[in-house]
């Protein structure tokens, strides 16, 4: 699974863009 993640450029893009949300999700709930 993480593999073929890995492999494809576009789920790349969906596993950083997921990853930013959740740490601007992260930082807000803290400011």
């Amino acid at each position: 699974m993480a593999l073929s993640q890995f492999q494809n450029p576009i789920n790349i893009n969906n596993v950083m863009e997921n990853c930013r949300f959740s740490w601007l999700s992260w930082s807000y709930s803290f400011q």
